[in-house]
């Protein structure tokens, strides 16, 4: 990439995973998350496809619970979100370690 080209946002989140060692993804198969983990895939990640977001989050909290590492989700915005949000909350109350990402069409639409 040129020392002046601007990188997107999806880029630089999927920059900031990898440089703190996470590889995998978790998320609910469907556009924008299939968009972003497309692009991580490119950069060497990898995404396990789910129908559920809370499926999505609580394999990635199990995932976080085995390494040591937090745990990747993706939902989309608004009601993925809120969908993910039980799952989320089981994670913090057992202390497994999680990130859970609301990825938006738009943040996508720059990629």
């Amino acid at each position: 990439m040129a020392e002046n080209e601007m990188k997107s946002g999806a880029e630089l989140l999927i920059d900031a995973l990898q440089t703190n060692g996470l590889e995998n993804m978790y998320g609910l198969v469907g556009i924008p998350v299939t968009d972003f983990a497309r692009l991580a895939q490119l950069k060497g990640m990898k995404y396990f496809g789910f129908r559920r977001e809370d499926a999505a989050v609580d394999a990635a909290a199990i995932a976080g619970y085995l390494t040591q590492k937090p745990g990747v989700a993706l939902t989309v915005s608004a009601p993925g979100f809120l969908n993910g949000l039980t799952a989320l909350a089981q994670a913090t109350k057992n202390c497994f370690p999680l990130i859970m990402i609301s990825v938006h069409q738009s943040v996508i639409s720059s990629i």
